[in-house]
């Protein structure tokens, strides 16, 4: 063999290297499309933890909705930077062997809950004793807060009565959550409790119970 026929033959023994390596790879991509309202952009980083992104740079920068992009399969968190009034957030996926859709719809952020609730707490206290009537004479309903995207509403109510004698079993602080529907507040604890479980609430998203469970129980809170 001759040195041009080498040539030849190990250039062609190269592209068929090449062409494989290309072949495997793309057959390694998935499809991942991500929809989003109120966002910004979404980075995506190649990582199984928030804390895995710090100083890493994302391998796709999203900024438009519905784009479709093809990664490799693994652990992926999506972070995005959220539109006025809403919060910057992140989710963790896992991209398998299917095409994969996700949708993202951040949550208002806490200062602009914190300023629409001015306007529902009239509301959301006549909810509150229409419920519970007796709430008036033995408790104070504090302030609370504002969760999501302002539908869902959690406070304390601190027993404002005597400590002595029978009403000594009803000095605890109480938790009550309410959801809004339709433009009406309705009670979704029934009764309130010192400390609201998932296993008796199973419909309220667990971290606003966490949340709730941890606000103050003071009437400072």
């Amino acid at each position: 063999m001759n040195n041009r026929k080498l040539l030849l033959f190990l250039s062609g023994l190269i592209l068929m290297v090449l062409a494989w390596f290309g072949i495997n790879y793309y057959l390694s991509l998935r499809a991942l499309t991500i929809n989003f309202e109120n966002i910004n952009s979404v980075s995506v980083f190649s990582a199984k933890k928030l804390d895995d992104t710090r100083n890493e740079k994302p391998v796709k920068i999203i900024n438009g909705s519905g784009q479709e992009i093809k990664l490799k399969k693994g652990s992926y968190i999506l972070q995005y930077d959220a539109k006025t009034n809403y919060r910057d957030y992140f989710v963790n996926i896992n991209l398998t062997d299917k095409h994969q859709v996700v949708n993202l719809s951040p949550e208002y952020s806490d200062e602009y809950l914190s300023s629409l609730l001015d306007g529902e707490l009239t509301s959301i206290k006549t909810a509150i004793l229409t419920e519970y009537p007796k709430v008036k004479r033995l408790y104070e309903i504090q302030r609370g807060r504002l969760y999501k995207k302002g539908d869902w509403y959690g406070t304390t109510l601190t027993y404002k009565g005597s400590f002595e004698g029978a009403n000594l079993f009803r000095t605890d602080t109480l938790r009550v959550v309410l959801e809004k529907k339709d433009g009406k507040w309705t009670v979704r604890t029934n009764p309130p409790n010192i400390l609201l479980s998932k296993y008796d609430y199973p419909d309220i998203p667990i971290d606003i119970l966490r949340n709730v469970n941890g606000l103050p129980t003071s009437p400072a809170g």
